[in-house]
């Protein structure tokens, strides 16, 4: 699979999110991946969910959530 992996912050030294050429936005880290696109709901117990739930309506929530992902499970 290829994917456009960016670092979430300009310091860090590795990649943890991209956009798939499926459509998703995957996070990640060493323990876990997981793609998330438009349509998805993030819910509690969800490595995404930041005490709010709610369905993904755009790429920038999608962007949001795999970063969130990469977050929680690094």
């Amino acid at each position: 699979m290829v994917i456009d992996a960016q670092k979430r912050q300009p310091d860090h030294s590795v990649n943890s999110w991209g956009w798939g050429a499926d459509g998703k936005c995957y996070g990640w880290s060493h323990r876990a991946v997981h793609g998330f696109k438009i349509g998805d709901k993030i819910e509690k117990g969800s490595a995404a969910y930041k005490g709010k739930e709610y369905t993904i309506e755009t790429k920038e929530q999608a962007e949001q959530a795999a970063k969130d992902f990469a977050d929680e499970v690094s």
